[in-house]
């Protein structure tokens, strides 16, 4: 507002102009304290208030020790099943199986949790974008120049008018960053249920190798009483005796190396699944043999059609790229001059009032905004740029889980097919001879390490090949799964 000093000239009639004037200020003054207290409550109807929530963090140690998978309401889901397989239950008592360690993870994980919250924070766009732009109130005080001694008081009130196409570029502006956020967070979730896939599989396959060994113990228990027995009949030497006993301490190292190897592996799908270390944590399918289902590999044309439909990745690139059309959109509309139009109040000296139309046109005469376009139209390119990478990425690295996963079918059939029944006749055969003494202790050791070597192999096939269908799985972004809690389903029903 420009305010300008001015003098009252000492002639005839100056008292009638002095108290014009004082009765002028008393308006001004009235008029200005109205809009005022109109402004403040507009203004404090409509602000938001804060609330403070201090973090304590004692309060959040306590909350992730009590964290329990009993009475778990299950969120979200994600699993090797189909999109169209029925809903399960989640039932935790009778061991987690691959489906419900997933659902596990995708509720509870602290990391994915607070990812999940930058959702929240991109939906305020499209708050923003929907909004009008707020009026503009003017004021001015002109006094009289030369003849004309009376002062006025105006006010305006202008409204910004949106140039052409700025609020639907704005509005898909912020729907694509709202799409990109999602997508790197269902990326994030496919990542996860990858790792809890992998750590799963850790697990069962840590067991199974104890278990081999705990034979193998039992085995070297019972080969030391009959070398005990042989060497009380004469028919061993101490020398038999020391090499039995110096193999079973190795197994024994064996068994208790592999025995940590579980406990490691399921503390870190413990922390993957976010709860406590010390969590009981069961899983379905403990205590049986380790398999798993053959899978069909996919086609060349199944796997682009897979990776173009369903992986996250590509979705948040392609997102990234229709807001970069969108701000282009908001930059080619900038080059067009801002209008501003509204109301305009004026009120003289003498009380003469008069209301009109007032209105602001910017020139565009130098800048029309050539450098944001420029910058915008850069950066489409550059994000499709980044959508071919990351498609170029995602393909090579899909076609390569799929040969991985080829070989390691390859090496799991041959070692089914060939390798077990010849290890197994084998493990008769020297069994049988040991136990009628045809055999030497030296000769028999030598056979159960062939076989639990030969036996290690083909734990090491279906661990390779279990892990080669969750990559294939993981690079192409296919598997989907719903599952519900007790809980949620007997609200359901209700």
């Amino acid at each position: 507002m420009l305010v300008s000093l001015f003098s009252i000239p000492a002639a005839r009639g100056a008292v009638e102009h002095v108290g014009c004037g004082v009765a002028f200020a008393a308006r001004v003054r009235a008029s200005s304290a109205a809009i005022a207290c109109l402004l403040g409550a507009c203004v404090l109807a409509a602000c938001a208030q804060y609330r403070p929530r201090p973090l304590v963090a004692e309060q959040e140690l306590a909350d992730l020790r009590a964290r329990t998978l009993d009475a778990l309401r299950i969120e979200y889901a994600e699993s090797v099943a189909g999109v169209d397989a029925p809903p399960r239950t989640f039932d935790p008592s009778d061991g987690l199986d691959e489906a419900e360690l997933a659902a596990v993870a995708l509720t509870l994980d602290p990391a994915l949790r607070a990812r999940r919250g930058a959702i929240g924070e991109v939906q305020a766009l499209r708050i923003s974008a929907g909004l009008l732009p707020n009026p503009e109130l003017g004021a001015s005080i002109r006094p009289g120049m030369g003849a004309a001694s009376g002062t006025a008081l105006g006010f305006d009130l202008l409204f910004l008018l949106l140039r052409p196409d700025e609020r639907p570029a704005r509005r898909a502006a912020a729907e694509a960053q709202v799409g990109s956020v999602r997508a790197e967070i269902e990326a994030e979730e496919l990542r996860l249920v990858a790792d809890v896939r992998r750590a799963r599989i850790a697990v069962l396959a840590a067991q199974q190798s104890a278990r081999l060994l705990r034979q193998e113990q039992a085995l070297r228990d019972e080969a030391l009483a009959r070398v005990h027995e042989q060497h009380a009949l004469g028919e061993a030497a101490q020398l038999a005796i020391a090499l039995v006993e110096l193999d079973r301490t190795s197994v024994q190292r064996e068994l208790r190396a592999a025995e940590a190897a579980v406990e490691r592996a399921r503390r870190s799908l413990r922390a993957l699944l976010g709860i406590p270390p010390a969590t009981e944590l069961r899983l379905a399918g403990e205590e049986a043999e380790l398999t798993f289902t053959i899978v069909p590999e996919p086609t060349d044309e199944a796997l682009d059609a897979r990776l173009l439909a369903e992986h996250p990745e590509l979705r948040a690139r392609a997102a990234d790229y229709e807001r970069a059309e969108a701000e282009l959109r908001l930059a080619i509309a900038g080059q067009f001059p801002s209008v501003r139009i509204g109301p305009s109040f004026e009120q003289d000296v003498e009380g003469g009032q008069s209301l009109g139309l007032g209105a602001s046109v910017e020139l565009p005469l130098f800048d029309r905004n050539q450098g944001a376009i420029a910058a915008r139209s850069a950066a489409r390119d550059r994000a499709r740029a980044e959508y071919v990478a990351v498609l170029h990425r995602l393909r090579a690295r899909a076609f390569d889980a799929r040969a991985e996963l080829h070989r390691a079918r390859t090496e799991v059939e041959l070692q089914r097919a060939e390798v077990l029944p010849l290890v197994e006749r084998s493990e008769a055969l020297f069994e049988a001879a040991f136990r009628a003494r045809e055999l030497s202790v030296f000769e028999w050791m030598t056979a159960r390490a062939r076989s639990i070597q030969a036996r290690r192999e083909l734990l090491d096939a279906l661990t390779r090949y279990a892990s080669a269908a969750v990559e294939l799985d993981a690079s192409t972004g296919a598997f989907r799964v719903v599952v519900s809690s007790a809980e949620s389903d007997a609200t359901a029903k209700q």
